[in-house]
This record gives structure tokens, sequence and C-alpha cells, in this order.
């Protein structure tokens, strides 16, 4: 049995006595939406501020080894996903379907050879001739989980 990210986070917020869904829905939340959003928002910006307290200990050198170094990354890295799997559990939206809708997306900004194609000053990834926006497809997934 595999582990499922998905499932753990969704019963945890059961347990916390948070509204999960079993579906991708907005009207059992419609009253409490946008103060959801805005404490979800508190709650990744404080965790941006931990990843900046990160950055600083890397350039001051204050980890004593690379290992110190990767669990506070590691943590932070476990912390911004469970948070964000939790409160997509809390919509009902499971999220690792989204992020394959997301991914097969992203292949498509390769070139027609198959090689990545970068802006040379950003290092960014440019889109390719085959690429597809992936928000239809996740509408598409979202409706058809609806009902």
């Amino acid at each position: 049995m595999s582990y499922n990210a998905f499932e753990d986070c969704r019963n945890l917020n059961k347990v916390w006595g948070n509204y999960v869904l079993d579906r991708p829905s907005m009207s059992e939340l419609k009253e409490n939406n946008v103060y959801r959003l805005v404490g979800f928002n508190h709650i990744l910006s404080e965790e941006l501020n931990e990843l900046n307290e990160i950055i600083l200990k890397i350039m001051k050198n204050d980890y004593p080894t690379s290992v110190d170094t990767l669990t506070d990354l590691a943590d932070w890295f476990g912390d911004m996903i469970v948070y964000l799997i939790g409160e997509s559990a809390k919509y009902g939206i499971r999220v690792e379907d989204v992020i394959k809708i997301i991914n097969d997306s992203n292949r498509s900004k390769l070139s027609e050879e198959g090689s990545v194609i970068r802006n040379p000053v950003t290092m960014k990834v440019e889109k390719g001739p085959n690429y597809w926006k992936p928000e239809p497809k996740i509408k598409e997934y979202l409706q058809s989980e609806m009902f």
C-alpha cells in the first residue's frame, strides 16, 4: 500500500474539526470562503517568512552541516505541501490530479524536437509550439468530479 498524502491530510483535517468535502464544491463553503482564504493567505505568508529565515541562515553560513540545511528545507517543503493539500481537501479538490494536468501542460512546452526552450536572460522555460494551457483541462476535470 502506498502513502496517499491527500487522504492523510484530509483525515487530519477531519480530526481537527475542519470541514472537508468529498467532491469539488464551493456551495458548502460560500459563507466562510473569503475568511478561509484570508486565513490561508496569512498561513502561507508566515511560511514564506520561514523560507526567508532559512535563506538568511544559508547566506550567513549559520548551518553546522549540510544535513542541517537540508533538514530545514525538507521541513519547509513538507509544511508547504501539507498546507496546500489540506486546503485543497477543504474544497474537495484532489490536488494530485490537478498537478498531473499541470505537469502534462508543462511537458507541452517542449520544442518540436523535444528540447527545452529557455529565456536566455531569466532562464525561465518558455512555451513551445505545442503548449496548451492547463486551466481548460482542470475545469473539465473538476466538472467531472463534481457530479
